[in-house]
């Protein structure tokens, strides 16, 4: 037993014989088993036989039962700093109860802690309109070796996942000519399209026909359309970098 709660348990019994209160009276007045015993229950019955000892120390375990009563921390925000050697604010926040909490109710009040945080988007690399950071690489590769490329630079080959970021891509590549390498392989033509951080593909913006069989996407900069492509072609790809 720790050494807090053995305090603790002698301090009840300290109070329990000052008070001349039996554990069958604390059963028998509220009709609870002893082992459902809580907090509240020993203020309540505290309360109606007017024993102040027992009132106290039901406000006193139910501030107990409610030391650690916050939520998890959600996820950090975004860094309002993108571009690399700049620094920003990102936060975090949590629920938590009002310490000591309302009787009557649980208040509740939202904790917020902030840290400083760096850029991640490096200098030789774009930052598009709706903030994500980009870089085409002209130089020819297969998709495996783009990948090792845009691995190095700390990202991956870009995962394009909604209308918006297609829609950036096609900017960044405009009045380029050739098709490029984007994010997403499957092992067979019966298999699902996944992005290279494991996660299954939800979005695609295929041509009319596509894909075929091939394993692997490219997508042309006239128009923005996807087709399947063989992964051992060396193309252009596209490389982003993510908080």
């Amino acid at each position: 037993m720790k050494r807090g709660t053995l305090g603790n348990v002698i301090f009840v019994i300290f109070l329990m014989i000052n008070e001349r209160i039996h554990c069958t009276s604390l059963t028998e007045g509220n009709g609870t088993a002893a082992k459902n015993i809580d907090g509240k229950i020993l203020l309540n019955l505290g309360r109606k036989l007017n024993k102040p000892m027992l009132t106290l120390l039901g406000m006193a375990i139910r501030n107990l039962e409610y030391r650690h009563p916050c939520d998890d921390w959600t996820q950090w925000s975004d860094c309002g700093a993108v571009k690399e050697g700049y620094i920003a604010t990102r936060k975090r926040t949590r629920t938590c109860e009002i310490n000591p909490p309302s009787l009557e109710q649980g208040n509740r009040t939202t904790e917020t802690d902030i840290t400083i945080c760096e850029g991640f988007c490096p200098k030789d690399y774009n930052i598009t309109a709706n903030g994500f950071c980009v870089k085409l690489y002209v130089s020819r590769k297969t998709f495996d070796d783009a990948e090792k490329q845009c691995s190095e630079d700390g990202g991956h080959v870009m995962n394009i996942d909604s209308e918006l970021k297609n829609g950036d891509v096609q900017k960044v590549l405009q009045g380029f000519g050739s098709y490029v390498h984007i994010d997403g392989r499957r092992k067979d033509s019966s298999s699902a399209w996944m992005a290279m951080n494991g996660s299954q593909k939800r979005f695609f913006n295929w041509n009319s026909g596509e894909p075929d069989s091939y394993l692997c996407i490219m997508m042309h900069p006239s128009n923005s359309y996807w087709y399947d492509s063989t992964c051992t072609s060396n193309r252009p790809f596209l490389c982003e970098i993510t908080q």
